[in-house]
């Protein structure tokens, strides 16, 4: 039986390349010992690679790859056969209990359900059975109130341990129908908990109608992170994204971006972003060039995210084949155009909001050995990456998940007995992890499992097959940009100290 290395190996930009993902090396190869792990058998002598290979190499140079590759093996663990290792959740429940109660750092206000716009591809608009839809339906502020005492009695160890910062954010529907909440939520922070204020980040998500002088003036007096929802040009923009009357939705967001730069350029620099869908029919490079040639390129942050077909039947309308390939197209232009940008030491903001996080990725990863237990990676840990707080006062994972997933509630805290369901069910749906070479850079979340009201292992598996595609291209993108420039990469993630498990691990004396 031929067991094959733990290895990929591809090519790009004319040289080749072998990704070890027992130690989460990455490396250039020469192009005979890449043909010599091509072909390796570890049941025949010398890896049955002299025969297959002689006619193409001296017998000499086949011979040094594979004294390399058993070099490699006893002192660095490099190219070893695939190892065995199981998914594992780190935390008892005891344990998870005193997280949630220590380690919250970012918590979101479901502030209203109800919204002016009626964007074609919104699952809020013609979402599924396990879909809420858009109602007038919004928080009472004594729920607003306890949800705010929550997170800071549950944020203690970050205020009193660390200097991270812990945030507060603001969610609908569209939030900034209910500002007069949201403004009121800050001065409650700044009066009951005036010696930690500075600790807050506020952030709001808004379609952008509602910005208007007097809104604007009070997201600016207390620093929010601002993202707004535009897809691009007048003529992209309000194909899918417009007033619940069916008017235009864009002279009125531009207009409102505008003039936060006009009151404050440096604040809108700083902190305001766009959030932009893309959907077919695909115009990225179209929408790419809008972002750039505007001043809205000043922004360093960009958002790309494309319509999820498990939350709604929009994607039904079109030949998806036909549209995929059509974006595959355009984003390979673009990634081309990142990659020169990357190396030339030109930082394209917009760009990055397409291609850097993913390829960033591959850059800050943990070079070392694999355990034996690994975490399953996709997923957030529950509550303590963030949690949403709904007009009922229920707790969710985040904005994405489906109401019929929540983990707990205001009035009795998390239900740890339902995050360990969730975990679980992750766990035993997730397929094939371990003949899976991209294990190391999954990020397939919950949402690549549920389907309704349970699991799916036939959902996993079709994510699976397109997070690889996405791995493998971006370790393409990565090497052709580092080979040319080396320090590319200077936009690094925090570090150990700002990571999550790691706060975990070490609230509970584990480091």
């Amino acid at each position: 039986m031929n067991e094959d290395l733990w290895i990929k190996l591809f090519e790009a930009n004319g040289k080749r390349y072998c990704y070890d993902i027992y130690t989460n090396n990455l490396m250039e190869v020469d192009p005979v010992l890449y043909q010599v792990l091509d072909q390796y058998d570890t049941t025949r002598p010398a890896g049955g690679v002299i025969g297959k290979l002689i006619d193409r190499f001296p017998e000499e140079k086949i011979n040094e790859a594979l004294s390399n590759i058993q070099d490699f093996q006893e002192k660095y663990g490099i190219f070893k056969t695939k190892q065995n290792f199981s998914l594992h959740f780190p935390f008892s429940k005891s344990e998870y209990s005193a997280l949630t109660r220590n380690l919250i750092r970012h918590l979101i206000l479901n502030i209203t359900e109800n919204c002016n716009f009626r964007c074609s591809y919104c699952k809020f608009t013609r979402g599924s059975d396990y879909v809420r839809q858009h109602a007038n339906r919004s928080m009472s502020w004594p729920l607003i109130k306890k949800s705010i005492d929550f997170l800071v009695q549950s944020s203690s160890h970050y205020i009193e341990q660390t200097n991270i910062d812990i945030t507060l954010g603001f969610y609908g529907g569209e939030p900034l129908l209910e500002a007069e909440k949201i403004f009121r939520s800050v001065e409650y922070v700044k009066k009951e908990y005036s010696d930690i204020f500075s600790r807050f980040l506020f952030s709001v998500t808004t379609n952008g109608s509602q910005l208007t002088d007097s809104n604007i003036k009070k997201l600016i007096e207390y620093d929010f992170n601002l993202l707004i929802s535009l897809d691009g040009p007048k003529e992209i923009n309000d194909r899918y994204r417009h007033c619940i009357t069916g008017e235009s939705s864009y002279e009125m967001v531009f207009d409102g971006a505008s003039r936060i730069r006009e009151l404050d350029k440096e604040y809108y620099k700083r902190r305001v972003g766009f959030s932009i869908v893309c959907a077919p029919e695909y115009r990225l490079t179209e929408t790419v060039d809008y972002f750039r040639s505007k001043f809205l390129g000043e922004n360093r942050i960009y958002f790309f995210a494309a319509v999820n077909q498990d939350d709604t039947d929009f994607l039904d309308n079109f030949d998806m084949e036909v549209e995929r390939k059509k974006r595959d197209a355009q984003e390979e232009l673009l990634k081309n155009d990142y990659i020169q940008k990357m190396i030339s030491g030109e930082n394209d903001h917009t760009l990055n909001g397409l291609f850097y996080r993913t390829v960033e990725s591959i850059h800050s990863r943990h070079v070392c050995p694999i355990s034996d237990k690994v975490f399953p990676n996709g997923i957030c840990l529950p509550g303590l990456q963030k949690v949403l707080v709904d007009t009922d006062g229920n707790f969710h994972l985040c904005e994405k998940i489906n109401w019929n997933f929540n983990i707990g509630n205001i009035e009795d805290g998390f239900d740890i007995d339902k995050i360990f369901q969730l975990i679980e069910g992750y766990i035993e749906n997730t397929g094939d992890c371990q003949n899976c070479w991209a294990v190391r850079f999954c990020t397939d979340c919950y949402l690549s499992i549920i389907d309704g009201n349970g699991y799916s292992e036939e959902l996993k598996r079709k994510k699976c097959s397109a997070t690889q595609k996405r791995v493998l291209k971006d370790m393409k993108t990565y090497v052709e940009i580092i080979d040319k420039n080396p320090t590319a990469f200077k936009m690094t993630r925090e570090g150990e100290q700002d990571d999550i498990m790691w706060q975990a691990l070490k609230f509970l004396g584990r480091i």
